[in-house]
């Protein structure tokens, strides 16, 4: 697997926040229900393919911060585009950035696309910059559905609507996911180990968020 399916499919969460904003009324409007129930389930087709992935101990290079992965990351999430000349344009230091990176094996370049891969040798190193921008991105994303729970509360939606319901629900998978995700992120920080593995992501997911991660009904009940 390559970061940027995890990327776009963040970005799918994001675009149905964009939805939801661009909705002056949100109550009884069926795109609120709509877009809250589809950034919901992308929300956990993005766990199940951070769980599907599992990790080897990194070299190392996994001791310092990434930043210029990150930022390939960043871009490759902030354009919308692997493409190695539109990535380039927005790096600090351009094609060499990408070039220093494929020389380290820490990405790949093939057809003009860049491939930052999670699995196989040496991806290890890889794992803590695509973490670093999930939780940033999730933390804003945990912000903007703030934002839509107040705004349902202000139009006078109480418990029993299905909007707000989903709403809520929405910010507690979001909530559970940048948790578990700065979890493992500052275990890779503070002891060295890759500990991004299944059985652990399962053992939090019994322990921690069964009710918001382990039901496919379209309606959970509010927090």
């Amino acid at each position: 697997m390559f970061a940027q399916s995890v990327l776009w499919c963040a970005r799918d969460i994001e675009t149905s926040l964009m939805a939801l904003h661009d909705e002056p009324i949100l109550r009884g409007q069926p795109i609120t229900t709509r877009e809250s129930d589809r950034a919901r389930s992308t929300t956990r087709q993005l766990l199940e393919l951070l769980r599907g992935t599992a990790l080897h101990r990194p070299s190392s290079a996994a001791d310092r911060r990434d930043e210029p992965l990150e930022q390939v990351l960043a871009a490759i999430y902030a354009t919308e585009t692997a493409s190695v000349e539109p990535l380039a344009d927005t790096l600090p230091a351009g094609r060499e950035t990408i070039e220093t990176l494929e020389s380290a094996g820490q990405l790949e370049t093939d057809h003009g696309e860049v491939y930052v891969p999670l699995r196989g040798a040496g991806s290890a190193r890889n794992w803590p910059p695509l973490l670093r921008v999930l939780v940033d991105r999730l933390g804003e994303f945990v912000g903007e559905v703030q934002t839509v729970v107040e705004k349902l509360r202000a139009d006078g939606a109480d418990g029993d609507t299905l909007e707000l319901s989903l709403a809520r629900s929405l910010l507690r998978r979001l909530e559970l996911l940048r948790t578990v995700l700065r979890s493992q992120l500052g275990q890779l920080q503070v002891v060295n180990y890759t500990v991004f593995v299944d059985s652990q992501i399962d053992q939090f997911l019994v322990d921690a968020v069964p009710a918001a991660f382990g039901v496919d009904t379209p309606v959970e009940e509010p927090l």
